[in-house]
Parts: C-alpha cells; sequence; structure tokens
C-alpha cells in the first residue's frame, strides 16, 4: 500500500502536480516508521533550498547511504555540516531574509548531474 501511494506521488511530481504530491507524501512522513524515498520525493515538492535540504537531511537520518539524497545535498549545498533538521522545526515560525530563498534552479543541478555522469563514463571508457 505505501509503495503504491509513493509511486502515486512519484506520478504526480512527473506530471507537474506538486500539490497532489506534497500532499500524498506529507502524509507518509508523518507515518511511525516513514520511508527514505518518502522524504528524498518530498524534496521535490518544497519550494525553497532550505526545505529541501531539510527533506534530504530526514532521509539520510532514516538511510545514511541513500545515494541519491547525498549528491542532491551535495549539489545543494556542497558546505552542509550535517546539521539535523530541528533548526528548519525551530526557526519555520520565523520570518528571516533566508525565508525568502530563491528557488533551485533545476536546469543548474540537471546540468551538475549530467557532467558528473558524462566525466564518469569517459573515465570508465578510458581505463577499461
Amino acid at each position: 500500500m505505501t509503495s503504491e501511494r509513493l509511486q502515486e506521488a512519484i506520478d504526480f511530481i512527473q506530471s507537474e502536480k506538486i500539490d497532489e504530491a506534497k500532499e500524498i507524501l506529507l502524509e507518509m512522513v508523518k507515518q511511525p516508521f516513514p520511508f527514505a524515498d518518502s522524504w528524498y520525493m518530498l524534496m521535490h515538492c518544497m519550494p525553497t533550498k532550505r526545505q529541501k535540504i531539510w527533506c534530504l537531511e530526514e532521509c539520510l537520518r532514516i538511510k545514511p547511504d541513500h545515494s541519491d539524497a547525498l549528491t542532491m545535498l551535495g549539489l545543494l549545498d556542497p558546505e552542509h555540516q550535517f546539521y539535523s533538521g530541528e533548526k528548519f522545526k525551530h526557526q519555520k515560525n520565523k520570518k528571516t531574509e533566508s525565508d525568502e530563498e530563491e528557488e533551485v534552479s533545476w536546469v543548474v543541478v540537471l546540468a551538475t548531474v549530467g557532467s558528473v555522469l558524462v566525466v564518469t563514463a569517459a573515465v570508465i571508457l578510458i581505463f577499461s
């Protein structure tokens, strides 16, 4: 049942129905033992860099070796100190300048991931 709900949320994200996906994923992460992938996918529904990082931290708290979450965290904040999501939770009601962060440029993220894949493929071809 849970994996079906996760797939439904993924389908909504791919269809750019972010609000519907977010509703499902928020419900999933409130469960007693949420999947790391639920937090990872919720990251795609968040508008600010700070919220995205918080989702990734929660994902990594559940599954420290989640490769996609580690990759995204490195792309979003290369100098991340792996602080807990508590910092965001306690400050969510305070209005600060950083709350009005600009949205993540997914073009830059995708270009970076693409570059890493090309370099990896080149290294494999050279050394094989």
